[in-house]
């Protein structure tokens, strides 16, 4: 008798440590895992669609980047002058606009780097202020809290170029 009632245990301990294991191999891991903006869950965390991080693919990469920029420009090498300029979103998530705080015809298209997702990049692009020419490109990036660095090569109508560095911080963000 004493055999019977050990091989009852055995085999009901058996069954208890088969289902334990059957049901561990079968855990969704994406079951309370809410992906945002089209992102998916795979083994339990959100892979993320182009121009979207963090954790649950809440954030749009340009959004770091986003608000007014305070610190010093020098151009050309010359003196420092106080600078500001403004960040807001673009047409999608990898895109925003750079302008300067107090002339906002010059608008420069921005975009953000996928890899290195600090940093971005103003494409060579031209724009028109009253049917004269300017040329914009350069990049730029944000590191650390909220510091803020902008290179741009620009040219004027009498193709006179300038190369300009930004040091500041990101000081109003939306």
């Amino acid at each position: 008798m004493k055999n019977s009632i050990v091989r009852v245990f055995s085999i009901i301990a058996f069954f208890i440590v088969a289902v334990a294991t059957f049901n561990s191999c079968n855990t969704n891991l994406c079951q309370n895992i809410a992906c945002q903006n089209n992102g998916t869950c795979r083994d339990g965390a959100c892979a993320c669609p182009t121009g979207y991080e963090g954790p649950f693919c809440q954030a749009a990469l340009a959004d770091k980047f986003v608000g007014t920029w305070e610190g010093y420009e020098r151009c050309n090498g010359g003196v420092q002058t106080y600078s500001r300029y403004v960040c807001v979103p673009g047409n999608n998530a990898s895109e925003m606009i750079i302008y300067p705080f107090d002339n906002q015809l010059f608008r420069m298209v921005a975009t953000v780097d996928p890899v290195r997702t600090n940093e971005f990049v103003i494409p060579f692009q031209t724009i028109y202020s009253n049917a004269d020419p300017y040329t914009f490109e350069g990049r730029g990036k944000v590191e650390g809290n909220n510091n803020v660095y902008l290179y741009i090569q620009k040219t004027n109508p009498l193709s006179a170029l300038s190369s300009c560095y930004v040091e500041g911080d990101i000081i109003q963000i939306p």
